[in-house]
């Protein structure tokens, strides 16, 4: 029953990354909260012993792996933070796209010093974000929380 949860969490996962990419109707709440949600499958496979992506897989070409997770929070991180009045509207958004690239940090086995400095770039400018007193929990926990748990590698 076990490897039938696994075999279940990896087709959810490629679903979500199937839907993330080729649905244009998502919001962008709707994205981040795929993102998050992919992030959380990694992490839970990861605890219990498994990889979205095994050795030997033969058909990899929709799997959401480490670096698509990455790319795809990073990406998300940047376009919104570029623009302010976005910044400020799109918490759930960034505090997702947050989560989702510390999962992909706590699964990756790459040491990819540019993605660290686009990283670190990302966390500065969002714990330097202004946002209303309420909403701000949610993004900077999530910021304060990648810093955290990543520290070491960042």
């Amino acid at each position: 029953s076990r490897a039938l949860d696994v075999a279940s969490m990896k087709s959810q996962a490629r679903m979500l990354r199937r839907d993330y990419e080729r649905t244009m109707k998502n919001t962008k709440t709707i994205k981040g909260l795929i993102l998050r949600v992919v992030g959380a499958i990694h992490t839970g496979l990861v605890l219990q012993g498994f990889q979205l992506v095994a050795e030997g897989d033969m058909d990899v070409t929709d799997v959401p792996t480490p670096s698509w997770l990455l790319t795809a929070a990073t990406r998300i991180l940047d376009a919104t933070l570029d623009d302010e009045e976005d910044a400020k509207k799109e918490i759930v958004l960034m505090a997702s796209a947050l989560e989702a690239l510390s999962a992909s940090l706590e699964v990756s086995s790459s040491d990819d010093r540019t993605n660290h400095a686009r990283i670190v770039r990302i966390l500065l400018s969002v714990l330097s974000t202004q946002v209303e007193a309420r909403q701000r929990k949610d993004l900077h926990k999530a910021a304060l929380k990648l810093i955290a748990s990543h520290a070491d590698t960042l």
